[in-house]
């Protein structure tokens, strides 16, 4: 459950984790305040050996945990200058910024993932391919999930600036 729950999180929030060093920490940070308006959502999946079957349906299911576009056509994500991050005006939980790398804390689970802000465009990124385990790939209805090596699964998100 507590998978489930980051990885729920992790979808929200995906823009909000960054990890660099050196003098370029406060990079991102003046650059992420604000309100962001979620555009869409991509998916990569990438198994070795090659495995379409299986790689449609870890796709799928990511994209149901973290929701399909009409859910998320109205959501507002605002990182405040305080530290606090809303969703569509919720308080949900904290964020700091670290060079290109975002960690946010929602409900005390901790997550991080890699930011980019190019003017009024915002992309957070994410690895998740350490979520599916073998027995994840058997609830998915994955035949001989033990044959199935997940490389990368990389969640991106993409947002503009309200």
């Amino acid at each position: 459950m507590k998978k489930i729950t980051v990885l729920l999180l992790s979808t929200l929030f995906i823009f909000c984790a960054f990890s660099s060093c050196g003098d370029d920490d406060d990079e991102y940070n003046g650059a992420i305040v604000g309100k962001w308006k979620y555009l869409r959502l991509e998916t990569n999946v990438v198994l070795n050996p090659e495995n379409d079957a299986a790689a449609q349906v870890i796709r799928n299911y990511v994209e149901s945990e973290y929701g399909s576009i009409g859910e998320y056509l109205d959501m507002v994500i605002e990182f405040r200058s305080n530290g606090k991050v809303y969703l569509s005006g919720i308080q949900v939980g904290s964020y700091s910024v670290n060079g290109d790398v975002v960690k946010y804390s929602v409900q005390g689970v901790q997550a991080e993932d890699k930011v980019v802000v190019n003017g009024n465009n915002l992309v957070l990124s994410s690895e998740i391919a350490s979520y599916f385990t073998t027995d994840v790939l058997r609830n998915l209805g994955i035949s001989n999930p033990e044959n199935v090596n997940v490389k990368s699964v990389s969640v991106t998100e993409y947002y503009q600036k309200q």
